[in-house]
């Protein structure tokens, strides 16, 4: 019988994904202790299948894991995903463990710091919004995918009304960033105790938010393909991108650099309404689950996003940077 079950949800922009490299890499290490990083449901070092397939309510990737899962004594399940995961989707899994104390994982970034990073990522995976788009997004709570926001009160809402306040475990990335803390050692220690065991989760920095230019630019080549490519299609248009931007510079990047940082800014600070809300909520409602301070939570910041739309650039610029996208999505698509 499953006695533990730790839940590392993320959210998105938080370090989930250099966790997630030291889970799967030490998973033997995590089995001679007795714990599972299951196979099931899981893609490379994350279970995204499985957030995605409680979701859609296909319960064979939760039968599988359920499965695998007998005769282990703990069991850690990561996916950025499950933040984000709807009430029925964490009943289904709070029914697959009944038995099991869960310890759900959740990492605080400060708002003003973690939405401009996250929106940049959703530019990097394919999506055209602008931040004022996202941003309109957060403030009406609207929390469809693929293009949602992360929203801290709502999330911790969910989980904790099904898997109960008590199965919080709340860190804060942002003060432990400050003091240079590996967060791979300190999970292993806050959730499973491993004491000695624990350095040997150490973390590499990985999945950095991309310079402003570079988000500008992706975003520009998102615009320039809708409604004629899919998600996949402009994933390999980005990192085809990326690599002629490496290989061979065209000349104009320099002045579209320049461009990009000399744009209008949109800047998000911690004086935001909507990050105040959200913010002061979530200390008010859930700060028994904090295992840092809430006042580096709290502490104050501001970031700045580049604002780049095609029509912003000049003529002969934007001429060859639509025919070196074109080039781009020809090589792909061919």
């Amino acid at each position: 019988m499953v006695e533990t079950l730790v839940l590392h949800v993320g959210p998105h922009k938080t370090g989930t994904t250099a966790l997630q490299r030291a889970f799967a890499a030490n998973a033997a290490r995590l089995a001679h202790r007795g714990i599972l990083y299951p196979v099931s449901g899981r893609s490379a070092d994350c279970h995204a299948p499985l957030a995605e397939a409680l979701r859609t309510g296909d319960t064979g990737p939760l039968d599988a894991l359920a499965a695998e899962a007998r005769g282990w004594r703990a069991v850690l399940l990561s996916s950025e995903n499950l933040s984000a995961s709807g009430s029925e989707a964490l009943q289904a899994l709070r029914i697959a463990f009944p038995q099991a104390e869960v310890r759900v994982s959740y990492t605080l970034r400060r708002l003003a710091a973690l939405w401009p990073a996250h929106w940049a990522e959703l530019v990097k995976h394919g999506q055209s919004l602008s931040f004022e788009d996202y941003m309109d997004l957060a403030a009406r709570a609207d929390e469809t995918a693929p293009r949602a926001p992360v929203l801290p009160l709502q999330q911790l809402t969910r989980l904790t009304a099904v898997f109960g306040p008590g199965s919080l475990r709340i860190a804060i990335h942002d003060a432990r960033t400050a003091q240079a803390q590996d967060i791979g050692p300190a999970f292993m220690d806050e959730m499973f105790g491993l004491g000695q065991d624990a350095p040997h989760f150490a973390t590499d920095r990985c999945n950095p938010t991309p310079p402003g230019w570079e988000t500008a630019l992706v975003r520009l080549m998102n615009l320039h393909v809708a409604g004629r490519s899919d998600h996949l299609a402009r994933r390999r248009m980005r990192l085809a991108l990326l690599a002629a931007l490496r290989d061979d510079p065209p000349g104009w990047l320099r002045g579209f650099t320049a461009a990009t940082e000399q744009a209008p800014r949109s800047v998000l600070s911690s004086s935001h309404p909507l990050v105040q809300h959200q913010q002061s909520a979530v200390v008010a409602g859930f700060g028994h689950g904090f295992l840092d301070p809430a006042e580096t939570y709290l502490a104050p910041i501001e970031t700045a996003v580049f604002r780049s739309e095609l029509q912003d650039l000049a003529p002969g610029m934007r001429i060859e940077v639509t025919a070196l996208l074109d080039r781009i999505e020809r090589s792909v698509t061919c």
